[in-house]
């Protein structure tokens, strides 16, 4: 796999997982909003009874005593409305039925409700059938309020604490979670970027290793156009690789034949050798004897994507076959004055004669 194609996998992976974190993120937001607006719903409710209890003591204590029942009648039966649509608050309504133990409260709180509503408006009665309020009326309504609306109290505060609870239980969840996607986040994102610096760090091994071949390599793109080239290429091509790059391969690599000194064409479309001596020559008009190898690149669906051009520089080479034989031929003609004074000498010793003689006359033939 390319190292573009590697990034672009590893950017759409983390994406994907900022994307499901950012999701969650979301709808803990809507879920922490729904429970603060609930709990702001049923904080000012209890503030309500908490208002009405109040209100029906200020009602026991003096002036404008009516007046005063009756704003507390009014109050009494807004809490009672509001009461009866409870389960109508955003959690309740969203959550409620999840919770078995939440169905068995709502009950209680609305069994205590209705009896907590009788005992106000019996106390509301009693106080307007009173005259003259006094001490011990106070005491009596007073008692009555509070054992009265005891069990109430008791479940609408265990109703905030089960609210309170479940917030802090969101909370609790939201944060692993996040602690959860966090981890996979930076695990991610270090395998990644391991896999990454390991590739980079192949890639430039091989950079290296191609960068210091004596050979010349050469990368094409499918147009023929050069897009790598090595130091040895570079020298090879008496030129520099920043000249040469982006410019096409055949203004580049003039071939010619050795021996015709005709131009050389090498087939690109599939992997080929040089056949026949032929020597590279340089913008300057210098000829050095290379050898040409071709290997085209193919993509997944066999399509031609460039290719890689391999010069071998035979200048060496060439010297040493020329050195091998001229001694070659060389040993050879000693070779053969050697047969021919051996086949002399017998000659003379069958003829009888002298073998200085017969050695004069091999030396001058």
């Amino acid at each position: 796999m390319s190292l573009r194609k590697r990034s672009l996998y590893s950017l759409i992976l983390i994406t994907m997982i900022l994307v499901v974190v950012f999701l969650f993120y979301a709808a803990g937001i809507r879920i922490t909003g729904r429970i603060i607006k609930s709990r702001i719903e049923v904080g000012d409710l209890y503030k309500e009874w908490l208002l009405c209890k109040y209100e029906l003591l200020d009602a026991s204590f003096g002036k404008n005593k009516q007046e005063k029942l009756l704003k507390l009648k009014n109050r009494i039966n807004d809490l009672d409305s509001a009461l009866r649509h409870f389960e109508n608050i955003p959690l309740f309504s969203a959550v409620g039925h999840l919770y078995p133990g939440m169905s068995d409260l709502m009950l209680k709180l609305h069994m205590k409700w209705s009896v907590t509503r009788i005992m106000l408006f019996k106390e509301i009665a009693y106080l307007k059938s009173s005259g003259n309020i006094t001490i011990d009326i106070v005491k009596k309504v007073n008692a009555e309020l509070v054992s009265g609306s005891a069990p109430f109290e008791r479940i609408f505060k265990s109703v905030l604490s089960w609210i309170d609870e479940y917030y802090a239980e969101q909370i609790r969840s939201f944060r692993m979670l996040f602690i959860f996607f966090g981890i996979i986040l930076i695990l991610s994102s270090f395998i990644i970027l391991t896999a990454t610096n390991l590739r980079i760090l192949q890639e430039r091994l091989l950079l290296t290793a191609i960068n210091s071949l004596s050979d010349g390599v050469v990368l094409t793109d499918a147009r023929r156009r050069v897009i790598f080239i090595n130091p040895g290429a570079e020298k090879l091509l008496h030129a520099d690789g920043n000249r040469i790059m982006n410019t096409y391969i055949n203004e580049n690599l003039i071939l010619k034949s050795d021996y015709s000194n005709n131009p050389v064409r090498i087939d690109d479309s599939e992997k080929s050798n040089s056949s026949e001596s032929i020597l590279l020559t340089d913008k300057e008009g210098k000829t050095t004897p290379v050898s040409v190898s071709i290997t085209p690149l193919l993509n997944k669906g066999k399509a031609n994507i460039g290719s890689v051009y391999l010069i071998k520089d035979l200048t060496q080479w060439k010297r040493l076959v020329t050195k091998i034989s001229s001694e070659f031929v060389t040993l050879e003609e000693e070779e053969i004055d050697r047969e021919i004074n051996s086949i002399l000498r017998r000659i003379a010793e069958v003829s009888g004669c002298s073998g200085i003689y017969i050695f004069q006359f091999s030396r001058n033939v």
